[in-house]
């Protein structure tokens, strides 16, 4: 069974009345501001999916929860005999490796798409193909919310991202003397959690 409880992911930003009135066109201008809450709360949300503490308001990571599958590297880049160990790890705990992902970190992508899988024989260990990067046929996500020298494979149908309603926005005109000072400022909170609905069918490398 699983649990869920929401937690609370809020992003805020301010601008002045004079700011406001110097915009050249309003309604580009509150676009911006929302693009860039947007922004913020969709880097934390992904970073709290990957390693959140399950405390203080926070998702329970998927580095962090007990009892999903591991591999251990030798060395913080992965091989791809290691990469194949992970997938065999899935597939052992009869998760789909259709609906399987390895999400990792950019700067780990870039290392596997220079790395060769023997020496001098031309093919690397994250190819492109049929408009995704792949290891041995498994599609890759890079994000930089992911922790580099840590590698996760998943069937990502036992992830669930809940979203507890719409997000919530306010726009605050009036609390702490901003109405005298001409400051308005612009809150979004999302009430989100994270769940695992089978721990086998998550798989994490590190060294």
């Amino acid at each position: 069974s699983t649990q869920s409880t929401p937690k609370c992911c809020s992003a805020r930003i301010a601008y002045s009345r004079r700011l406001m009135a110097l915009a050249p066109d309003k309604a580009a201008f509150e676009a911006s501001l929302l693009r860039e809450l947007r922004r913020a709360i969709k880097v934390e949300i992904e970073e709290k999916l990957f390693s959140g503490s399950g405390s203080s308001n926070q998702p329970l990571g998927i580095y962090n929860t007990t009892g999903v599958g591991s591999k251990t590297f030798s060395a913080a880049l992965p091989t791809h005999a290691e990469l194949v160990d992970q997938i065999e790890l899935l597939a052992d705990a009869n998760g789909d490796l259709t609906a399987a992902r390895f999400l990792i970190h950019t700067s780990d992508l870039a290392g596997l798409l220079k790395q060769q899988i023997t020496s001098g024989g031309g093919e690397t260990t994250v190819t492109y193909d049929a408009g995704n990067y792949r290891i041995a046929g498994v599609p890759v996500l890079a994000t930089t919310a992911a922790t580099q020298g840590k590698i996760l494979l998943a069937d990502m149908s036992a992830i669930t991202l809940l979203f507890y309603g719409p997000p919530q926005l306010i726009a605050d005109m009036f609390s702490n003397g901003k109405s005298a000072i001409g400051q308005t400022e612009l809150i979004v909170q999302n009430y989100v959690d994270s769940m695992i609905t089978d721990r086998n069918l998550a798989v994490v490398g590190s060294a």
